[in-house]
């Protein structure tokens, strides 16, 4: 399988393969993630595609590996069953968009789950959830080659009835992708850039970004939020009251 992957939107481009060498015809400019994968070995790099130009890429195959997974609420920290998890290459902190087939591994009653094999080097692991309500918990790891590596997957549950404060995160990590300046979020002062690292004093270490706008969502609509994010160097907290929405 060989693909190329914008990285400005989320957009495949399936390419052809004849012997060792492949072609990928009809990229519009911009910078794509080039990914070739047979079965759970593969490689993927990023690519800078100009207009007219040819772009050639040598991929190399990267040993297989192991990684045992445990998915956990980050509420209670009880396990949680039948995630199906998968693992995909992350290049400078670009990550290929996970595909989970039939036979992916689902965590067990335990929360625990088993990628073998898996892709080595640095690996983003995701898992789907079975419940309606959870958000999506990934992880990132480096693994040697035939090497294993542990990971920690935290979802959290939604409330059933949501509120916010007119933030968006980005999906992969908890910084703030984006602020409503009327809402009560730009009001307190909370920008664009900032890395929420505490919701009401919880640290949300672990977290995806999807995870810590659920945990934001679950602050009851007209009680405060405080959000403590870095900002640079410096750590900022700020408070914002919830409305209901979502």
């Amino acid at each position: 399988m060989i693909d190329a992957q914008s990285v400005s939107e989320v957009k495949r481009v399936p390419g052809t393969v004849d012997g060792a060498t492949f072609r990928i015809v009809g990229l519009r400019p911009g910078r794509y993630l080039v990914n070739a994968q047979s079965g759970s070995e593969g490689e993927a790099q990023l690519v800078d595609v100009r207009a007219g130009a040819t772009t050639n890429v040598d991929l190399t195959a990267q040993a297989q590996a192991v990684i045992e997974g445990t998915v956990i609420d980050f509420r209670t920290r009880t396990p949680i069953a039948d995630a199906s998890c998968t693992a995909v290459m992350t290049v400078e902190g670009e990550q290929l968009v996970p595909r989970w087939g039939p036979g992916a591994p689902k965590s067990d009653a335990s929360g625990h789950v088993r990628l073998d094999p898996t892709p080595s080097g640095d690996v983003t692991v995701t898992c789907a959830m079975a419940g309606t309500g959870w958000s999506v918990p990934s992880a990132d790891v480096r693994v040697p080659p035939g090497g294993h590596a542990s990971v920690l997957l935290m979802s959290v549950e939604a409330s059933p009835e949501r509120s916010t404060i007119g933030i968006e995160l980005t999906a992969t990590s908890p910084r703030i992708s984006g602020v409503r300046p009327d809402g009560p979020g730009g009001k307190a002062g909370l920008a664009i850039g900032d890395l929420v690292t505490q919701v009401n004093g919880v640290a949300v270490q672990g977290l995806n970004g999807v995870g810590v706008q659920q945990l934001i969502g679950r602050v009851p609509a007209g009680e405060q939020a405080r959000i403590t994010v870095l900002r640079g160097p410096a750590t900022m907290t700020f408070t914002a009251q919830s409305v209901a929405g979502f």
